[in-house]
């Protein structure tokens, strides 16, 4: 249950203005969206945040003032961001999973999401949709080939965290079965979970009246969420290099957990 999480423990990342992030399943990498570039993580024992370090090389993308979204595919070949603004899109191409080391190029799509800014961007039900966090307003667009950037449509799914917080703009993360959303504000130091009753449609949300309260460690510059959604763990992202780990008791509902970075 959210609203019994424990804070843990903190890691210093290395990454200036964190805007967005993302993680593998397993909680053994996490890419951090930053003034620029991208860094990548790495820990040793997944989602606890004492055993993680850089690896050491940037991804350098040309998205100044902090971007708006970044999430990979489920095998770890595809890394996609997107401004804070919106407009082009970019995708680049891992040789190695989860290996940022071994891009080896990147493709561009204009404006493939409209107008409008992006809090936070999710792969899902395997790269078929893409979730977009819009200022506590989510939506779906649909891909007709799986993880390409290039066949995306709204269709027209959405769905409104405003009767929680108007601030919703500190990223989102979904449960790899889709029935779980857990949401961050960017100040406030609040992140809410949302139970969806048919998996990866959004437009089945309600709130499951669970909050994790973490504004003993941060209230203002939060710019993602990450769930350990088997490790009922927790990581929040901070644009001032932080990240904080909780600890969920009873997972979220039966055996799903989850870990916000």
């Amino acid at each position: 249950d959210m609203n019994n999480a424990t804070y843990t423990q903190q890691y210093n990342s290395s990454t200036s203005q964190a805007r967005a992030g993302c993680e593998k399943s397993d909680g053994t990498v996490v890419y951090e969206l930053g003034n620029g570039y991208v860094r990548e993580y790495k820990m040793t024992t997944g989602w606890d945040v004492s055993t993680a370090s850089q690896t050491g090389t940037t991804l350098s993308t040309g998205i100044t003032g902090g971007g708006g979204g970044i999430t990979l595919s489920d095998d770890g070949t595809l890394l996609t961001i997107i401004p804070l603004e919106g407009g082009s899109m970019q995708q680049w191409t891992f040789s190695t999973p989860w290996d940022i080391t071994t891009s080896t190029g990147v493709v561009s799509e204009s404006n493939p999401l409209g107008m409008g800014l992006v809090r936070g961007i999710r792969w899902i039900n395997s790269g078929n949709k893409l979730l977009v966090n819009r200022d506590s307003n989510y939506e779906t667009h649909s891909a007709s080939t799986p993880y390409d950037i290039t066949t995306l449509s709204d269709d027209a799914n959405d769905f409104s965290t405003s009767a929680q917080s108007t601030n919703m703009r500190g990223g989102i993360d979904i449960s790899t079965d889709g029935t779980i959303i857990i949401c961050a504000t960017q100040t406030g130091g609040l992140c809410f979970k949302y139970d969806l009753s048919t998996p990866w449609d959004i437009s089945t949300s309600v709130f499951a009246s669970q909050t994790l309260d973490y504004s003993a460690q941060s209230t203002t510059g939060t710019y993602y969420c990450l769930g350990g959604f088997s490790d009922s763990t927790i990581i929040i992202g901070s644009v001032y290099s932080r990240m904080y780990e909780y600890d969920v008791p009873d997972s979220f509902t039966g055996s799903i957990g989850y870990k916000v970075v």
